[in-house]
């Protein structure tokens, strides 16, 4: 799924390049990283992009190693279950027996073994009857940026361990539940990662969500040549939902597999702290900056030096025609900037 803005990213991340698209902690952009580590468990000729129609060729440019015809292009953003079933009505033509993985391509994975390990047993549970599964990742810290899994008593112990049968979904918390649901060895962060068969996804689509079902079934046997128009016109008269509100908090047959292979959505600039190597004063620093007397701070530079003196906790990000200061706390509200900006008319900066 490679459709988002990554607005919690601005300034660095844009309309026009959006955060999937920037290297963060790595010479490769985030997609690259997301689609080589499927190296070993899908092949190459089996991945599809789901993308946005004005990054098709930024996209194409980006991922050589991807056939054009793997690239699938939504007409405008409708969320991640009208994005889910694009791609499984269109695996659903070649392959209605198949089984998918849904990653988002703007993800950070340190340990892509482990990854593949949990992925492995994913689709063995997926397999095991038409079961939903989810990625679970083992909470470090009481985060309040991210959703929580809340899991029960384990299950298809023969396939595998730490599969896990789901109670219920949680919304981003507010740091006191955060740290309640980070104590309680019941809560998961809910990854937005998933595996299922495409005869499962698609029939709890035409449960849970019928509209976008019967808009959408037409392209299982539509003709080639008509599938881009036939988007054009449908797509964007479908519901923008999530697939957590709209299938997997209904379902009953959804399970989770927890991990703990370094996981980061990198959905502000905080998550950074986990990709530099802070100094000893714990500032994590890429650019040209000078620090004195100041702690614990984000500082990502471009061409001009970024002094900072007498300053704790704090994030600084320096582009070629924009400057981001927030306190670090603040970081998941770095949104509210690109609403201003929408307000004000600032398109030149979005």
């Amino acid at each position: 799924m490679a459709g988002g803005s990554g607005t919690r990213f601005w300034p660095k991340s844009r309309c026009s390049y959006p955060k999937q698209f920037l290297s963060i902690g790595s010479d490769k952009t985030l997609i690259e990283e997301s689609v080589e580590r499927l190296d070993g468990l899908v092949q190459a000729e089996n991945i599809l992009i789901v993308i946005n129609k004005d990054h098709l060729s930024l996209s194409k440019k980006t991922l050589p190693m991807i056939s054009e015809e793997n690239f699938i292009v939504e007409p405008s953003a409708r969320n991640t279950a009208a994005c889910i079933a694009l791609a499984a009505f269109h695996i659903s033509r070649n392959d209605p027996s198949a089984s998918m993985i849904v990653l988002p391509s703007d993800h950070k994975v340190l340990d892509c073994a482990g990854f593949i390990s949990r992925s492995e047993t994913a689709f063995r549970v997926a397999e095991a009857g038409k079961n939903l599964v989810t990625f679970g990742i083992i909470p470090e810290y009481p985060e309040t940026g991210y959703g929580y899994i809340e899991y029960g008593s384990p299950n298809y112990i023969e396939l595998g361990e730490g599969i896990m049968e789901v109670k219920r979904f949680c919304e981003k918390p507010d740091a006191d539940r955060a740290w309640k649901y980070y104590s309680s060895g019941t809560h998961l962060w809910n990854s937005g990662m998933f595996v299922w068969s495409v005869e499962t996804i698609l029939g709890a689509l035409q449960s849970y969500l019928p509209k976008t079902w019967k808009a959408m079934n037409p392209l299982i046997t539509i003709e080639q040549n008509k599938i881009q128009s036939f988007l054009y016109e449908v797509y964007p008269t479908l519901e923008s939902i999530s697939i957590d509100y709209a299938v997997m908090e209904k379902a009953k047959n959804v399970y989770t597999v927890k991990g703990n292979f370094g996981w980061s959505d990198v959905g502000s600039w905080r998550t950074l702290e986990k990709m530099m190597k802070p100094d000893e004063n714990g500032n994590s620093i890429d650019g040209d900056v000078i620090i004195s007397d100041s702690a614990n701070n984000i500082i990502v530079g471009n061409k001009r030096l970024i002094a900072l003196l007498h300053i704790d906790d704090l994030i600084v990000v320096d582009t070629e025609d924009a400057i981001l200061i927030c306190p670090k706390e603040r970081a998941q509200n770095v949104k509210q900037i690109v609403e201003k900006l929408k307000e004000k008319g600032r398109n030149d900066l979005l």
